[in-house]
């Protein structure tokens, strides 16, 4: 099983932290350490948080079209934006692994629906 698993539609991406290899699981990151490894975990940890910026937006927009939009909704999700983009934008976020993994837990399977954010 692998340490993380973010489900995007249809697709899983299984992500093992582990310091020499993988267990054989679908389409891996193992993390060794390595500039390559470095590099996929940094950008996983960015795409990430870019999908939660953009479902929040996409939220606040299907919320404004509605007849009786929800203003304590659209600001709410305002507000995941914005935090989510600080987070995108401060460096000191994607220089450890343990920061970039906990970035990845909290925000790979943020569900926006009709309940709140």
């Amino acid at each position: 099983m692998a340490d993380i698993e973010i489900k995007n539609g249809d697709q899983i991406f299984h992500i093992d932290i582990k310091a020499n290899g993988n267990h054989g699981t679908a389409a891996p990151i193992s993390f060794s350490g390595s500039t390559l490894d470095w590099y996929k975990l940094t950008e996983t940890s960015r795409h990430v948080l870019s999908l939660a910026i953009s479902g929040s937006i996409q939220e606040q927009l299907n919320e404004m079209q509605k007849l009786n939009p929800d203003e304590k909704r659209i600001h709410d999700l305002e507000q995941i934006t914005i935090n989510i983009s600080k987070i995108n934008r401060d460096p000191k976020n994607f220089k450890s692994k343990e920061k970039m993994m906990e970035i990845i837990k909290s925000y790979s399977n943020l569900n926006f629906d009709e309940q709140g954010a």
